[in-house]
């Protein structure tokens, strides 16, 4: 997901901030190679999809480098339900052509790069493990995160969701379906969005 204005920033886009520690890259370029990473799972191949909306063409420069498909929410501005349903709609798509069912997706946030590739690893397992578990929230020091995992009975009510709602909302209405992963990455806690962050 990197489709937001990051209004809280003022001027800077977020995502394209240079990281205050660690390598010298942008906070977007840090998390897509982090979720790349993730999904060269060999018991679960899958595929990954930018959701772009606010300066759409600097994010997709800023991505070009890596094999990554970037897709355009023209109604970002509406909030996270319309580009969370744009990704899905994308990767429902892409599954299609493939004569593929997609079981399940994984919503990463662009502005929380330090997420390790092994947190989003455990958090595929953990559906593989039982697939009744339709969403997998991590946990850390008693604190939910993310990303989340969403599987495939709950994508209509995806569709659903309006404005400024992300899966959040869903999880809390269906807690039956909610299955809380703990691990020990407390970077699931960590966002970036305003300056006082970067320092």
């Amino acid at each position: 997901m990197a489709a937001g204005s990051s209004k809280r920033m003022g001027s800077t886009n977020k995502l394209l901030a240079v990281l205050p520690d660690g390598p010298r890259e942008s906070i977007l370029k840090s998390s897509t190679k982090h979720a790349l990473s993730a999904i060269e799972h060999d018991k679960c191949p899958g595929y990954l999809m930018v959701v772009t909306g606010h300066a759409h063409a600097d994010v997709q420069k800023e991505l070009s480098s890596l094999f990554v498909e970037c897709v355009y929410n023209s109604d970002a501005g509406s909030g996270m339900a319309s580009s969370l349903q744009v990704g899905l709609e994308h990767l429902q798509q892409k599954a299609n052509q493939e004569n593929k069912h997609l079981d399940f997706i994984v919503v990463c946030l662009g502005d929380m790069p330090h997420v390790q590739p092994e947190t989003i690893v455990q958090l595929i397992d953990a559906r593989l493990d039982d697939t009744q578990r339709d969403f997998i929230v991590p946990v850390t020091n008693g604190q939910r995160g993310n990303p989340v995992l969403i599987g495939h009975p709950f994508f209509d009510k995806i569709n659903e969701l309006t404005g400024d709602v992300g899966a959040r909302r869903l999880i809390q209405k269906n807690p039956a379906a909610t299955y809380e992963l703990v691990v020990s990455d407390s970077a699931i806690l960590k966002d970036y969005d305003v300056p006082s962050d970067f320092t």
